[in-house]
């Protein structure tokens, strides 16, 4: 096997890995010579030890990472099979260890050296513009790759472990580049806890304290707030013992009073809630830890003149000032990411010369500093003002105390209360313990501030008052759970669980989705082969490796001379009636970014042979395979989702038995959790619904595109040229059965607007009615035609009236698109990418949908955020409703209760991190979904209405219902956006005034992107995967152009040449009536009522017809409509 390293941070660690090394090689009865180094040893010892090292006498070796770093030239001769690194932290303490580690592994000098090297131009690459430099960076770095092509991986194992997830510095980075692994943190959020809470503004805490310890028994950890520190906690401890507990303080140095807890010579241990404490970070035993008490919300509590400032308590000041200064609120963003830079990229050294900065030890040096200070010195500034300290005793997120003249301010600390509280729920081989944690304070504010704030960034955490639980039966399952920890650990176990800890592979499609995933469980370990990643995380009884397949992996297959062969049609061969496909891995041109599913090395499109294979990732995706017990495939939760989880499953096949669906509707923890739990088969239905639509796309893409470069060429050159031709060839040709008649539609709107222009006089009539009018001239009554400016209108006005108003329903995909098109001016395929973003992120559900459908868990995050922001006020707002049909489908709506104010707080403090940047587009979209939703789930508004109307004479000009004032909000708190109030007004006669005399208008408006998909689903023609992509299809080709104000879509003269030619020759195939029997026939597939393969054979049939030359639509001899002269295949005059 070859020999072995374990290092370790301390001495005491070396005799205990020694001695259970010792200990399990006598147990299972192998001979196994390990060698030890410490600096306790004898002289005698150590003699020993170094003959037996400078002999290669050993085949384990275990040391302290000192040892490494001042006795490497007495090991760097052997090379190691295993390498342990416990806290790797403290090994990069000397920054050359990892190159001597790496040495140990069997790697050279020459390939460390210029790996390290590559590291540093990259690095240097992201901040040069100069194209010059850059393109000599480049280079230089393929060089390197070509040096060290061969010579990554390693055969050696590397194992290490890190207390922060974070290991700095550049040399870290040694290990992404040779071994293809970065270090990962185990969650803190991986927890099974109950979270309790009390109240004790009417009682003494420290006595609901000394009564939950009696109750609880020992077992206990107690956590007292930083600001009172360890004088308190040693009070605390003083009570407890005096009232028959024993109870000590824990801090740094006291380990003595820990070996005391452990071995139950203590029945709790006191200390401070502080982030890196030891009684926070420092305790992992599953089998003593049973329950946690907090004697005080954990929180941050600070003087408002910044006595001794620091970056953490600097970006949450910040948090709260951006919500009140709300003028400097750009700015104040930018001071924010600047501090969380400092406090996630820099190493302790750096951090501490800040610190050293900020508390006037050393004089600024760099711009860094000076910004730091200027920051400090803008943050003292406002808070001295009387203004801003009114609004902070207002913000729902921190609690403010006077005292002695100083200012306070406390804001709860989350992730220590989550660090801290998760000490009693740890992981161990059957799973994860259940634990108990209570909060006692006499704050409500800061209680309820820090419970919000946990729900935002954890939705399955769930609160209950300490009156609501049952203490009793909570022991009994702690009890329980601790009883079979010790089970495992002692061998017990072995009959009941034979396998409690299993492995396995989650493939979703998108990269940025499987690292939103990973994120879920921790900092992720990752590791990277080529451009593949897979990340590693644990969930408690499953080790999780999440990874991407990048969507479709193969396609029907394409030739390029586009001949059919025999017996195949377009990717399908044709055997005894039977319509099998062939398929081919897609090849992606990374020069052109052109797909392709054939065997040709070069690029269809370019001609370039710089071409990525699906294979290659295939291949990845079978090594991983073989590492796991079972195979979970997370695809997209829609037909054309199953179809890619299927193909990825067949591929897979060979190389895992356990293959299994899962499927997500929103990309948040308690989901993916959940789908995990319920994972199932594949739904033949849906991928064979998928194979007969795709099956269709490509005949009759195919067969109809192939007529537009042969037939329509051939007509159009005879009638307009072949200039007319080369230049309406730009966009390329393409054609489809939904394609079709969506184009025409278009074509007919454009047509009719642009013969209803007329000319218009255009009337305003001011305040209060704020009414515009744009009429016609000769709509105008005959009498007012040559006196335009003497008109005189008459307005009527009702009495007003009180009218109930439900919420609209929730967001599908047909109507976020009609609305964001409208509002934010976006086209189809931008609105989907965003909310594909959105999506990724975990911040909305899944965005291609036709349901209106709200589940229970939609509805607990609406009453969540309701509740939160209304308090008392939202028994009367919150109106739950589940609006569309139960199914698996959900409405468009956000996964967590956090509007998009609190969201971008959230980023800018870190809380939430997505894979990509969130630009102004997707926060606009995001509050756009969000307002809906609540809205939805609201009570109705009632609304004080007039009926306004305008006459000329006795012609009605304009009428409108306005809403004058609101009676009851209801769900327009949630959505102020959906109405407008305007003045109530009398009924009057009156001169409008006169603005244009003679302006064009059309009568008959064009069709925006959101209104034809609006008609789509309303005619049930293309889903919601496709309506943007139809739009985008169009606008690519230059069949259709969008104008740049009013955003319509207007045909050209080729859309209008290519809809004519299809619709006449081949009305069969592309009519609407068509397209919406076919879009039948692939539900009905779905649902189980219709054969597939009759499907096949009957569209075969139908477009066969077309490639034979039989298929007419109109027996005709000649057609003339105006130029547009159609010919039909092989008829002769």
């Amino acid at each position: 096997w070859g020999k072995s390293y374990i290092l370790v941070p301390t001495t005491p660690l070396v005799k205990q890995v020694y001695q259970k090394i010792c200990e399990y090689a006598d147990k299972i009865g192998i001979n196994v010579n390990v060698i030890r180094f410490h600096s306790k040893m004898r002289v005698s010892e150590k003699r020993e030890f170094y003959n037996k090292l400078i002999n290669g006498d050993f085949d384990i070796l275990v040391s302290t990472n000192k040892f490494l770093s001042t006795r490497f030239d007495d090991i760097k001769n052997n090379i190691f099979k295993f390498i342990q690194v416990d806290d790797v932290d403290a090994i990069l303490r000397s920054s050359r260890n990892i190159e001597r580690i790496l040495r140990l592994l069997g790697f050279d000098d020459d390939t460390i050296k210029y790996s390290m090297e590559e590291i540093l131009l990259k690095r240097r690459l992201v901040r040069i513009r100069d194209p010059t430099e850059r393109e000599e960076i480049i280079q230089r770095i393929q060089e390197i790759n070509k040096f060290l092509s061969g010579k990554r991986g390693s055969k050696n194992i590397l194992i290490v472990s890190s207390a922060t997830g974070r290991p700095r510095g550049t040399r870290v980075k040694l290990f992404r580049e040779l071994l293809g692994f970065e270090i990962g943190l185990r969650s803190e959020t991986l927890r099974n806890i109950y979270d309790v809470y009390q109240i004790t503004t009417d009682r003494d805490a420290k006595e609901i304290l000394l009564e939950l310890i009696k109750k609880l028994g020992n077992g206990g950890l107690v956590y007292v707030p930083v600001d009172k520190g360890i004088e308190y906690a040693e009070e605390i401890a003083d009570y407890l013992r005096s009232n028959g507990v024993k109870a000590d303080v824990f801090a740094s140095g006291r380990y003595d009073v820990l070996d005391k807890f452990l071995n139950r010579e203590l029945d709790v241990i006191v200390g401070v809630a502080i982030y890196y404490g030891v009684m926070v970070r420092g305790l992992d035993y599953p089998e003593r830890i049973r329950y946690a008490i907090f004697l005080g919300t954990p929180r941050f509590r600070f003087s408002a003149r910044f006595d001794d400032p620091n970056p953490i308590q600097m970006s949450k000041t910040l948090t709260l000032l951006r919500d009140i200064i709300k003028e400097d609120k750009g700015e104040i963003d930018s001071m924010i990411r600047v501090l969380n830079r400092i406090m996630k990229t820099f190493t302790i050294a750096q951090y501490k010369r800040i610190l050293e900065v900020l508390k006037g030890g050393r004089a600024a040096e760099t711009k860094l500093e000076f910004r730091i200070l200027d920051i400090l010195e803008y943050i003292r500034d406002m808070l001295s003002r009387d203004w801003v300290r009114e609004g902070l005793k207002k913000h729902p997120d921190v609690e403010i105390e006077e005292k002695d003249g100083e200012f306070y301010l406390i804001i709860p600390d989350v992730m220590t209360y989550i660090q801290a509280s998760g000490r009693t729920s740890r992981l161990y081989a059957g799973g994860i313990t259940k634990g108990l944690s209570i909060v006692l304070e006499d704050r409500e504010k800061l209680i309820k501030t820090l419970i919000r704030r946990i729900e935002w960034i954890f939705e399955e955490i769930k609160w209950y008052r300490l009156d609501e639980v049952n203490l009793e039966k909570i022991v009994e399952e702690i009890d329980e759970d601790r009883e079979m920890v010790r089970k495992v650990r002692t061998g017990e176990i072995k009959k009941e669980i034979e396998d409690p800890v299993k492995s396995a592979l989650l493939i979703v499609e998108s990269p940025n989705k499987a690292k939103t995933i990973a994120r879920f469980f921790g900092r992720p370990s990752v590791r990277r082969r080529d451009h593949n990643i897979v990340y590693e995380v644990t969930i408690g009884n499953l080790i999780l490796k999440i990874t991407a397949s990048g969507g479709h992996i193969y396609d029907l297959i394409t030739y390029d001379d586009r001949e059919p062969r025999d017996g195949e049609y377009h990717g399908v061969k044709i055997v005894d009636g039977k319509f099998i496909p062939i398929y081919h891995s897609i090849r992606r041109c990374l020069d052109c970014g052109y797909q392709f599913a054939s065997s040709s090395d070069k690029c269809p499109k370019c001609g370039s042979k710089n071409i990525v294979d699906s294979m290659d990732r295939v291949k990845f995706l079978r090594d991983l395979a073989l590492e796991v017990d079972e195979v979970l495939i997370g695809s997209d939760p829609d037909t054309e989702g199953e179809k890619i989880g299927w193909d990825t499953a067949m591929l897979l096949r060979p190389y895992t038995k356990n293959l299994y669906r899962i499927e997500f509707h929103e990309v948040t923890r308690r989901a993916v959790l959940d789908a995990i739990k319920n994972k199932r088969g594949f739904d033949k239905n849906l991928v064979e619904a998928q194979i007969v639509r795709r099956i269709e796309d490509r005949w009759i893409g195919f067969e109809l595109s192939h007529k537009l470069v042969t037939e329509f060429r051939d007509d159009i050159v005879r009638r307009r040229g072949k200039r007319w031709w080369g230049r309406y060839s730009k966009g390329g040709w393409s054609a489809g059965r939904v394609q079709t008649p969506v184009l025409g539609w278009i074509k007919n709107r454009w047509s009719d607007a642009k013969k209803s222009v007329k000319e218009a006089v255009v009337y305003e009539i001011p305040d209060p009615y704020n009414i515009r009018i744009e009429i016609p001239r000769d709509e105008l009554p005959l009498i007012y035609r040559a006196r335009i400016r003497s008109v005189k209108s008459r307005i009527e006005a009702s009495e007003p009236y009180v009218e109930e108003v439900n919420p609209p329903p929730p967001y599908t995909t047909n109507m976020l698109i009609e609305d964001a098109n409208r509002i934010m001016k976006l086209g189809a395929d931008d609105i989907m990418r965003i909310a594909q973003d959105l999506f990724e992120s975990g911040l909305i559900t899944y965005h291609r949908t036709d349901s209106t459908r709200v589940s229970d868990a939609g509805i607990g995050v609406a009453r969540t955020y309701i509740y939160n922001k209304f308090g008392g006020e939202a028994d009367k707002i919150f109106k739950p409703r589940k609006w569309g049909e139960a199914g698996a489908h959900e409405c468009i709506r956000p996964t967590k209760p956090i509007d998009t104010d609190t969201l971008i707080t959230l980023i800018l403090e870190g809380e939430i991190i997505t894979p990509t940047p969130l630009k102004k587009e997707h926060y606009r979209l995001y509050s756009l979904i969000f307002n809906r939703f609540m809205a939805s789930q609201a009570s109705p508004a009632k609304l004080l209405r007039q009926d306004i109307k305008v006459y000329v004479g006795d012609k009605l000009l304009y009428s409108e219902k306005r809403t004058v004032d609101i009676i009851e909000e209801g769900f327009i708190k949630l959505n102020p956006h959906f109405i407008t109030v305007k003045k109530l007004v009398k009924p009057t006669v009156i001169k409008p005034n006169v603005i244009d005399t003679d302006r064009k208008i059309f009568l008959i408006p064009g069709y925006t992107q959101g209104d034809v998909i609006r008609i789509m689903k309303e005619k049930n023609i293309g889903r919601p995967s496709t309506y943007a992509k139809i739009i985008k299809t169009l606008l690519d080709r230059r069949y259709v152009v969008e104008s740049a104000k009013a955003k319509w879509l207007m045909s050209s003269e080729k859309g209008d040449e290519v809809y004519n030619f299809l619709i006449t020759r081949y009305r069969d195939l592309v009519s609407e009536e068509r397209t919406r029997l076919i879009e039948r026939y692939m539900l009905e597939i779905e649902e189980g009522y219709r054969d597939y393969i009759i499907t096949l054979r009957e569209l075969y049939d139908e477009i066969n017809r077309i490639a034979a030359k039989e298929f007419v639509t109109r027996v005709l001899e000649e057609t003339y409509r105006g130029e547009f002269r159609i010919r039909i295949p092989g008829f002769r005059r």
